[in-house]
């Protein structure tokens, strides 16, 4: 049996639980994000300042009458307003900063970012931008606080490596944090029908499990709608059943509303799309390299033949990458017939 690798990320949706309720890090410590673009330094009074609202028209004034400072290496930053990016600072050329070291930010980034900062601030939530995290070496986009706990929230626009994800979440998990990953857009790959998505491994360790149900969460700044992709449950490792739920950013209030788990979940679709598994599985499968195949024709079994109680949707399926009727197969084959 192949588990999927444990998802650490979770949507922003995990504030539905802020409601009042360490390991090894060397090997992780250079998993961390760089940033060449700063919403957030120091002044010359030592103080934190936050590029947000509408500040273009005060950036004159600024440049003319303040000095900022980067927040971890201390290095004066420059302050740029420019026509495509919202007004930021950046360290100089050839910085020595350790926090340089990605590539620039994309607008809808650093648009976002502010987007759901102000988001939270408009929910009386205690929020950084950008706070750094010293003894990890780590810069969530945002910081929010509730109830003497602590969210790191990751908007992600960029895909990274289910490794980086996971190993960052680590890192926030052995600071006694919470990570929240927000997929920047649409929270899925493709939209096949009404309520049948595509999703990859990398969307995949951005979910989270609340109320029993697997969910996924994304922002799109350009349209300022949230998105959250609900009751997630997977025919196959890519193709899954869910509900996707949008909002005006402005119009989501905290706490949000629950979802019922598995509303109308199809079932009397299941047999149709295990068989179509099961044919290309035949079709396309190598028994040299394919356990499942090679196990079932060792054992005398048809693929197409296989009792109706191997490959059902169960609970917590997500969590294996291979198939259903695979995995169960071999529960199957080793402890069940034997009872049956």
């Amino acid at each position: 049996m192949h588990k999927k690798p444990i998802s650490l990320g979770i949507g922003f949706f995990i504030l539905w639980q802020i409601k009042g309720k360490a390991g090894p890090i060397e090997e992780y410590i250079y998993e961390k994000k760089g940033v060449c673009c700063l919403l957030t330094a120091l002044n010359k009074e030592g103080e934190l300042f936050t590029l947000s609202g509408d500040m273009r028209n005060r950036v004159p004034q600024l440049r003319k009458h303040e000095r900022f400072f980067c927040p971890v290496c201390k290095e004066p930053l420059i302050l740029k307003a420019g026509h495509v990016r919202i007004p930021h600072f950046s360290h100089r050329h050839h910085s020595q900063c350790i926090e340089t070291a990605s590539e620039p930010e994309s607008p809808r980034h650093l648009q976002g970012k502010l987007d759901l900062f102000e988001w939270c601030r408009s929910n009386q939530l205690a929020v950084s931008l950008e706070h750094y995290l010293s003894d990890i070496r780590q810069r969530p986009d945002l910081l929010v606080e509730k109830a003497g706990r602590q969210f790191a929230v990751e908007f992600q626009c960029t895909p990274i490596s289910v490794q980086s994800v996971e190993r960052r979440s680590l890192q926030y998990l052995s600071s006694g944090i919470i990570p929240i990953w927000i997929v920047g857009g649409q929270p899925f790959h493709k939209r096949r029908a009404n309520d049948m998505f595509e999703m990859t491994e990398y969307l995949w360790s951005q979910t989270m499990r609340n109320n029993g149900q697997t969910m996924l969460a994304g922002y799109e700044p350009e349209s300022g709608r949230g998105f959250l992709l609900t009751n997630i449950t997977p025919y196959t490792s890519r193709k899954v059943f869910a509900r996707l739920h949008q909002w005006p950013i402005s119009k989501i209030k905290y706490p949000f509303p629950s979802f019922p788990a598995r509303t109308n979940f199809p079932y009397k679709n299941w047999p149709d799309e295990k068989m179509n598994w099961i044919q290309q599985k035949v079709r396309y499968g190598n028994l040299m390299r394919d356990s499942f195949l090679r196990a079932v024709y060792m054992e005398g079994s048809n693929p197409f033949l296989l009792s109706p109680l191997i490959g059902l949707p169960v609970k917590y399926m997500e969590s294996f990458i291979s198939h259903p009727a695979e995995w169960q197969f071999f529960i199957w084959s080793d402890c069940l017939y034997m009872v049956i």
